[in-house]
């Protein structure tokens, strides 16, 4: 299947931010009521606080702005990733939180691949991916000024290969996978009204997934529930997190503060890639909007848009109108 692994004309994996001011986000796509996440499940966490884990047989992409995205739950027969395991802490970026990260960086990262894949594959054949080249370009062009300020903050990542592309189906907000692997959906951006500044806060949340290797962890988290299978591979440990209700809500106290500190991290990111406060206050006070009145979901996976907003104000305390260093 094609590929697109160039972002802006920056040759994957070394994306560089763009030399002139981003153009404003032009959306063509007619703007709708609810966003949901990829697969089956919400996304970015911003109308449902959280979702019901994804039947069995369904993929997941992993965290997004709305709601529950989990790992991805594989559905498809792969090769076996296997590596050995052993307790290694990590400390995540900027937050400086420990995490317990086993596998490597490279498995984490092909698998994420492989998943990304087949989502953009089913998208693309159902005709709705990349439908807009004005707005894919423009949505790269963010992606890129984001990916670099990301860089900044872990150089370590300038070596994976980093890749945008554009939903238009009405269920997608943002997810993304491990490696740098990001999907956004054009009627979420629409009906959220966002600006272009806003949508940067959007991919640098994604992208702070990514960093964070959020993913890796989660899997590492799975796999050392059955400690009678210490050598378990990294894609059946995975695979059990779309099927299990029981790992699903086992995860729920590591997703919210992976969502937490995904928020975190973005909001650096943004803030080193010159995004002013007031736009990304402006992004969670969007949230808080569109939050959704359903009441309260079984597995809670992110905080509420009013709690969201309040650590939002609390991480921009220090820099609110001042240029970052």
């Amino acid at each position: 299947m094609a590929r697109v692994n160039e972002i802006d004309g920056a040759a994957r994996g070394t994306v560089q931010p763009p030399s002139a001011p981003t153009p404003p986000f032009a959306q063509k796509v007619p703007a709708r009521g609810n966003s949901r996440e990829l697969g089956s499940t919400p996304t970015l966490g911003t109308h449902d606080d959280g979702a019901q884990p994804a039947a069995k047989g369904t993929m997941l992409l992993r965290k997004g702005l709305l709601g529950s995205h989990g790992a991805a739950g594989m559905s498809q027969a792969l090769a076996p990733i296997s590596a050995p395991i052993k307790r290694s802490e990590h400390m995540a970026p900027v937050s400086g939180r420990f995490q317990d990260l086993a596998y490597s960086t490279d498995i984490a990262n092909r698998q994420g691949a492989v998943v990304y894949a087949t989502e953009l594959e089913k998208r693309r054949s159902g005709g709705r991916l990349d439908q807009d080249p004005q707005a894919l370009a423009q949505a790269r062009a963010l992606f890129a000024r984001m990916v670099a300020a990301a860089i900044r903050i872990r150089p370590d990542a300038a070596s994976w290969g980093w890749e945008l592309h554009q939903s238009s189906d009405p269920g997608d907000d943002a997810a993304a996978m491990a490696g740098g692997k990001v999907l956004v959906g054009g009627d979420f951006i629409a009906s959220y009204h966002l600006t272009d500044e806003e949508v940067a806060v959007v991919l640098a949340h994604e992208i702070a997934h990514s960093l964070a290797e959020h993913t890796r962890e989660t899997v590492t988290f799975v796999m050392r529930l059955n400690p009678k299978f210490p050598g378990r591979d990294y894609d059946d440990a995975e695979a059990q997190i779309g099927w299990d209700f029981g790992t699903a809500l086992a995860l729920t106290p590591l997703s919210r503060t992976q969502e937490r500190e995904a928020d975190q991290i973005g909001i650096e990111i943004a803030r080193v890639a010159g995004i002013p406060a007031e736009a990304v206050l402006g992004f969670y006070r969007k949230l808080v909007e569109h939050q959704s009145s359903s009441g309260s979901p079984l597995v809670k996976t992110h905080d509420s848009p009013v709690e969201r907003e309040q650590h939002a104000r609390a991480y921009v305390s220090g820099w609110v109108g001042g240029p970052p260093e």
